[in-house]
């Protein structure tokens, strides 16, 4: 990119790109890896505006594992709940960390924070059909601790041919889990307005809260 220079690195680890004021350069900072991936693999998703860094690497196990990073503590393995695997995605300033792990009935949207470690945030309530299986992941997290993803589910075969749903979720500590009319919500901004994906759901949803409306695309 003309003006701008980088230092690349060509192993495959988790790096934090920084900018350095008054100067147009940037500074890649090599967040390393576990060892249990071939290669020492990581990679890096999301960061917050103190530099902490959220994505996955490895356990020592080999199995991808949720990590934290920062200047002070370097690489952080958050564990995982369920069948052993998570993935980071989301980071906000107070270094709470969402994601979501793998379960036997499918994955699971989780918060990590440094006081209370991993929890489960559950699915959205569903209805209509054979509900065969559910799961949902986090994509991120504002400042006031709100989340945002998507929780889908499974349905078994019907005489309407409707396999399943899907649909983007904000969550709360004081409101639980709650529908968006969206297909997948990846992104909320502290002032809580969501951005993501819209389809037509297939099968009906159960709000657990007051759905919000983003409004529609206009014609062009």
């Amino acid at each position: 990119m003309p003006g701008h220079n980088f230092r690349v690195i060509s192993a495959p680890e988790a790096v934090r790109c920084e900018f350095e004021p008054g100067q147009v350069t940037y500074t890649v900072t090599d967040l390393g890896a576990r060892g249990g991936c071939p290669g020492g693999t990581a990679v890096a998703y999301d960061i917050n505006n103190n530099g902490d860094v959220a994505g996955v690497t490895c356990s020592i196990d080999g199995r991808p594992h949720a990590f934290l990073w920062t200047t002070s503590a370097s690489l952080q393995d958050l564990g995982a709940l369920g069948s052993g695997v998570s993935y980071g995605r989301g980071i906000n300033d107070s270094r709470h960390v969402v994601g979501w792990f793998e379960s036997q009935s499918g994955n699971r949207a989780f918060l990590w924070t440094p006081t209370d470690g991993m929890r489960d945030l559950g699915t959205l309530a569903q209805v209509g059909g054979d509900v065969i299986a559910v799961s949902s992941a986090a994509y991120a997290i504002n400042n006031l601790g709100e989340v945002v993803g998507e929780s889908s589910h499974l349905l078994a075969p019907n005489p309407s041919g409707i396999s399943g749903g899907s649909s983007g979720f904000v969550w709360s500590a004081s409101n639980g889990m709650r529908a968006l009319p969206l297909w997948r919500a990846f992104a909320i901004n502290s002032a809580g307005d969501a951005a993501g994906t819209a389809l037509t759901l297939t099968s009906p949803l159960q709000f657990e809260g007051p759905a919000v409306s983003l409004g529609g695309i206009p014609p062009a």
